[in-house]
């Protein structure tokens, strides 16, 4: 995740990449992270990542209207992505970019179905009164030792009665 802020907050900089990285295209950039394996090509991550970023934000601004949301979006799709990379997960890396607008498609989806749940149960749930009554504020022990605290004398008289 810190690579990834590091390089969203560096994304016009490529002096920090290898040359060769630069001029490796998407789908040999996603072959060399799958190669890696659990030793991390930064530099192969990094580009792909300042190659990929930009797409998703735009996508995320289009489909969520919020640069937030979209800021959101792109981390948590491109932390995916590279996650999937890592573990060998992506059977066709040639196709990288459509793996990439697939999970925002995903993701989006999923966003808007608990934004749409949380409307729902606030619409349904949300003016109503409390359901369950205040418990009865405890009172501490005159001793003040931790774990001391009791019920009010009139809370008890209310239990054994």
């Amino acid at each position: 995740m810190a690579l990834a802020l590091h390089i969203l907050a560096n994304d016009r900089n490529i002096s920090g990449v290898p040359e060769d990285a630069r001029t490796l295209d998407d789908a040999a950039l996603a072959r060399r992270i799958a190669a890696a394996g659990a030793a991390v090509d930064s530099a192969a991550e990094t580009e792909l990542y300042r190659r990929l970023a930009p797409r998703v934000r735009l996508y995320g601004l289009r489909h969520l209207r919020d640069r937030h949301a979209a800021h959101d979006l792109m981390q948590q799709v491109l932390l995916m992505t590279l996650e999937r990379l890592r573990a060998g997960k992506l059977r066709e890396p040639e196709r990288i970019a459509s793996f990439v607008l697939g999970m925002c498609r995903m993701v989006v989806l999923e966003i808007r179905r608990g934004t749409w749940r949380r409307e729902t149960l606030l619409a349904t749930y949300g003016d109503m009164p409390e359901a369950v009554e205040a418990p009865e504020p405890m009172a501490v022990d005159a001793t003040g030792s931790p774990g001391a605290c009791r019920r009010s004398p009139s809370a008890s008289a209310r239990w054994w009665s």
